[in-house]
This record gives C-alpha cells, structure tokens and sequence, in this order.
C-alpha cells in the first residue's frame, strides 16, 4: 500500500496536479507507517479510529 501511494503522490507531482486529498493520504500513511512499521494495511483502519 505504502507503494501505492507513493506512486500516485509522485504521479500527481509530475503532472503538477493539486490533490488535497492525496497529501492527506500521504501524511496519514507515513504516520501509520511509523507507528506500526510492517503491520498490515488492514491496521490503518483501528490507527485512523485512535487518532
């Protein structure tokens, strides 16, 4: 997933696009990924309900 996201953040960049949404989603993924490096991408959901 991290994959993921960092292919369409980069995507968006190249195309000099805004994307509000996509930087919210980048933020709240390296967040995630910091505090529970190698957990599944199923784990964001209880993370995202915590916060």
């Amino acid at each position: 997933m991290t994959k993921g996201v960092q292919l369409y953040l980069r995507a968006v960049e190249e195309k000099d696009r805004p994307s509000p949404i996509g930087a919210a989603t980048g933020t709240l993924w390296e967040s995630f990924a910091a505090a529970e490096p190698g957990a599944d991408f199923t784990r964001v959901f209880p993370y995202v309900e915590g916060a």
